[in-house]
């Protein structure tokens, strides 16, 4: 799967063209007139950020998850489809497939024009430009296929039983700005093992929903170690 890029129109293809993707830390402690380290296109200094943009990107909370059915004693991340003020972007019957939760804490929808996943040489961009978190409600997005093409896991090799160090990470794009999240406790690709492989045991792969290592650490900086799920502007 090396190099693989999945694409929600045609499955794998040639690599995508180039997006302005800049790596920040979460809005939740950034000032009003955040100042991003990223750098805008040719290096022309650093990004300033509308106090819009990043109030929006500030009431986005970003987990993930893992869901398998494919295997003996299933979990589903709860919430899922058919949750109250829940859209859902998947297609099962049967999920091998990394997940993500991105839940809105504002009474405003936000409008999201890509999501990716970028899982060591794997990237994975499959859910279409035209996304929208409802107002203080969810937006799941699971694998789009039934041939499993969001299976996070075996981005490392199939049957991979040794942790291959890889951490992924979440890009959002709202505004024309996309955003990154760290995965550090790497569950969408269960700790950089192939759990599920036969090498390793067969195991199900299934994880509950957690806020995305990043944000939890913007969260523990801000508002104390106790408090890892949204934070709120304030």
């Amino acid at each position: 799967m090396s190099g693989s890029i999945f694409s929600g129109n045609s499955g794998m293809t040639s690599l995508r063209g180039s997006r302005q993707t800049r790596w920040w830390r979460p809005a939740a402690v950034l000032g009003a007139a955040a100042v991003l380290a990223g750098i805008a296109g040719g290096g022309h200094g650093p990004l300033i950020q509308t106090v819009s943009a990043q109030t929006t990107a500030a009431n986005l909370v970003v987990s993930v998850g893992y869901a398998d059915n494919l295997r003996p004693n299933p979990l589903f991340p709860s919430p899922w489809a058919g949750s109250p003020n829940t859209t859902f972007v998947g297609q099962g019957p049967t999920y091998d497939s990394g997940t993500l939760l991105l839940q809105d804490t504002s009474s405003t929808a936000i409008s999201v024009s890509d999501v990716s996943v970028q899982v060591g040489t794997s990237t994975f961009d499959l859910w279409g430009s035209s996304l929208t978190v409802p107002a203080n409600g969810n937006l799941i997005l699971a694998q789009t296929s039934g041939s499993q093409n969001f299976d996070t896991s075996d981005a490392g090799g199939v049957s991979n039983c040794t942790p291959d160090g890889v951490t992924p990470t979440v890009a959002i794009t709202i505004g024309g700005t996309a955003y990154q999240y760290t995965d550090t406790q790497r569950i969408l690709n269960t700790g950089g093992v192939d759990t599920g492989g036969t090498a390793c045991g067969t195991h199900n792969e299934s994880h509950p929903w957690a806020v995305i290592g990043s944000q939890q650490l913007a969260a523990s900086t801000e508002f104390g170690s106790g408090n890892l799920v949204a934070p709120q502007i304030r």
